[in-house]
């Protein structure tokens, strides 16, 4: 007779064999969703979890990216929806405090990060690059005028739409780039100098480094949010420089 914690369906082993995160190395590579029907490790049987940790570590890895994604979106795109005339004050929106589930999404991503912080960091760039390049996918027409200063519901016309596609895309790199910041500080908050060595310390002082240098001054005078992500990018500077 079949135990009760057993299954004769092969199906169910593909729900915890992920892509291992590891094969990402430097690629900028998506992290494949799971099945909708998959809901829990319940009822499983000897056989699937016999893959023993590293399986369980990388659907753990893959939950909780997709967690911080799905969380991320959802901030970015209220963000995205507030008045185009008007400069959003990031901080009220991404700060520490703002949002205590986010808070808490981030925290588990540094914990994990202890385990696999090279995973980790290279799940939150590909995040951020793939962020970016979903901007243009923005649909713009939709929104009408409730984002211009005439405050008139009628779709604008070609130029002040481009204007506005202008204006969205820089709000959401704006806004994935402070919560990258944030994401990478919760991250090497977690972390020791062991954590770090090789290419991967050297890799994220270059990245966090080159953003500091090649900041444009007269950009930081106009723009509040981007003084506020140049002081998390001091913040991560010292965290590495505590542990490298």
């Amino acid at each position: 007779m079949q135990s009760a914690g057993s299954t004769t369906d092969d199906s169910r082993a593909d729900y915890i064999r992920p892509t291992p995160v590891e094969d990402l190395g430097g690629e900028y590579l998506p992290v494949p969703a799971l099945p909708e029907s998959y809901d829990s490790y319940d009822g499983m049987g000897a056989t699937q979890m016999s893959q023993g940790v590293a399986s369980i570590e990388q659907y753990a890895i893959r939950m909780l990216y997709e967690e911080f994604r799905d969380r991320a979106a959802r901030k970015i795109d209220d963000i995205i929806e507030l008045r185009l005339d008007r400069e959003p004050d990031l901080a009220k929106h991404l700060e520490l405090g703002a949002d205590v589930i986010f808070d808490r999404t981030l925290e588990k991503l540094g914990m994990l990060a202890r385990r696999r912080p090279r995973v980790i960091i290279e799940l939150l760039l590909v995040w951020r690059k793939t962020t970016i390049d979903a901007t243009d996918e923005y649909p713009l027409e939709g929104t009408g005028g409730a984002g211009f200063a005439d405050g008139s519901r009628q779709q604008p016309p070609q130029a002040a739409l481009s204007r506005a596609h202008h204006i969205v895309k820089e709000r959401k790199s704006l806004a994935s780039v402070y919560i990258l910041c944030r994401a990478l500080s919760a991250v090497v908050e977690q972390l020791e100098a062991s954590h770090l060595e090789g290419d991967l310390g050297d890799r994220l002082e270059e990245l966090v480094f080159g953003q500091v240098k090649q900041v444009n001054p007269a950009n930081l005078r106009r723009s509040q949010n981007r003084r506020q992500i140049q002081e998390l990018y001091a913040r991560l500077i010292g965290q590495i420089s505590d542990i490298r």
